[in-house]
């Protein structure tokens, strides 16, 4: 049996399934919506954890194959039940020893998952740190922009002198939409890399930012890993105004040009590196090439969108996850 943990809105996950299924293979897909339950765990005469999802038939963790982390959280699929006493201090009191309980389930539950005979990511490695990873790259000799995350004008204005400088979230940020005034379609909201232009404009202190140096670019890559192995895609986003900061920013009536590309084997090198250092299997990694002829390394996300590589590119790689959970 394959486990997928996901979320039902994820097509990525709808179509790996598809190829799993196709191949013969027993899918259970647990989504963030779902609740799992723990039943029995033993130890002898080897390790056992009997556990049902949504109040289902009960499975054992003998039967898993493979295990695939794709999103979700151990808080939403091990969600603690509510009680209610008579004493506050009390009921405080057992809730926090549940809450610490249930997550000693949700650890172990998921040490017996990632360490099945295959597997493909890691749920306590499914936060995005853009800090940590930028300061591991630089240490492994991986160009990074100059980058400085201040809350002070004075700062950002300092740096900032003579250079053209970017804003960009901290964390993953965010995208909203909303129904246009009109009704006739909708606005979508986000955080995006922006310019920064005014800087006088700034409050004198504001929430820490990320802020980077612009590097003027050839093209951007998006680049699929999967243990071991590089998927990579070019994207002449400069050409396009809209595009040219932040490609995220997409231009249905002139859609970037997009290119399988084939990294240079010294960057492969210092990228895989990068991902044994972070330990990470699986993740979708942002690089530049600059007009300087330089690489350098923006992100990685380890749960980021890759069918905007597999397409494009004709990489299958929806074909290509479904063939490593199956051996």
């Amino acid at each position: 049996m394959v486990i997928i943990i996901s979320n039902a809105e994820d097509r990525s996950t709808d179509e790996v399934i598809s190829w799993l299924k196709y191949d013969g293979q027993e899918v259970l897909r647990i989504n963030s919506s779902d609740r799992i339950m723990i039943h029995h765990i033993s130890f002898e005469p080897e390790t056992e954890i009997i556990f049902s999802v949504n109040g289902g038939k009960e499975i054992s963790s003998l039967q898993i194959s493979a295990y695939w982390y794709r999103r979700g959280s151990k808080k939403e699929l091990f969600a603690q039940q509510d009680i209610r006493l008579s004493s506050p201090e009390l009921q405080s009191l057992i809730m926090n020893y549940l809450k610490d309980a249930n997550l000693v389930l949700a650890d172990f539950f998921f040490y017996i998952l990632e360490n099945t005979a295959s597997r493909i990511g890691a749920i306590d490695k499914a936060i995005n740190n853009k800090l940590v990873h930028l300061k591991i790259a630089k240490e492994l000799n991986i160009r990074i922009p100059s980058t400085l995350i201040t809350g002070s004008r004075g700062r950002l204005k300092t740096f900032g002198e003579g250079k053209s400088i970017i804003s960009k979230s901290v964390s993953n940020g965010f995208f909203y939409e909303e129904d246009h005034p009109e009704g006739n379609s909708r606005d979508t909201f986000g955080l995006y890399a922006n310019e920064i232009k005014e800087a006088d404009t700034l409050p004198e202190s504001f929430f820490p930012s990320l802020v980077q140096e612009t590097i003027y670019k050839k093209f951007e890559l998006r680049i699929f890993y999967l243990k071991g192995k590089f998927y990579s895609m070019a994207i002449f986003s400069q050409r396009n105004k809209k595009t040219a900061v932040d490609f995220r920013k997409y231009d249905d009536t002139h859609p970037n040009y997009t290119v399988p590309f084939e990294l240079p084997n010294f960057i492969r090198r210092k990228l895989q590196r990068l991902m044994n250092a972070i330990c990470l299997d699986t993740g979708s990694i942002d690089m530049i090439y600059g007009n300087d002829s330089n690489y350098y390394f923006l992100e990685v996300n380890p749960i980021g969108q890759f069918g905007m590589v597999s397409y494009p590119c004709n990489y299958y790689l929806e074909r290509v996850i479904a063939k490593t959970l199956s051996h």
